[in-house]
């Protein structure tokens, strides 16, 4: 019932939490889950580089406005997905520091909800016609 995008932001947050968050009914082998754990981190930090507005920052109108909505989408998130049972941290400031002249990330204890919060605000700025974000073309359309 819901449309637009509050409701791609819900999915970019569902999709990132199946495919990133950790999932302990694996069967491979250690060092399956080891290959498999380094090609989703180095995947999750190039995703993370992507331009999203900051919460702690001075945001402008529209940033303000974006970043409430997935403020709402991380709420619906708490209420209707076992997602963020455990994640206690009700403030969704967000940890995760990157600089746009580097290719590492570095993130300190980030919450559940932030992280998610953080997928969200960057699918809503990066997406294109399908939802899907490209790497090379959103990095030109933030130049």
């Amino acid at each position: 019932h819901f449309h637009g995008t509050f409701k791609g932001m819900v999915q970019a947050a569902l999709c990132f939490a199946h495919e990133f968050l950790p999932n302990n009914d694996d069967n491979d082998d250690d060092a399956t889950k080891k290959k498999k754990n380094n090609n989703k981190r180095k995947i999750q930090d190039q995703l993370l580089q992507l331009y999203y507005p900051q919460t702690d920052d001075d945001p402008s109108p529209e940033e303000v406005e974006i970043i409430n909505l997935a403020r709402r989408a991380t709420e619906y998130l708490r209420q209707h997905t076992s997602l963020l049972l455990d994640d206690d941290d009700d403030d969704d400031s967000n940890n995760t520091k990157t600089s746009p002249n580097t290719t590492t990330t570095t993130t300190t204890t980030t919450s559940t909800a932030a992280l998610l919060q953080t997928v969200m605000l960057i699918w809503s700025c990066n997406s294109f016609d399908g939802g899907r974000i490209y790497r090379q073309i959103s990095r030109i359309n933030h130049s």
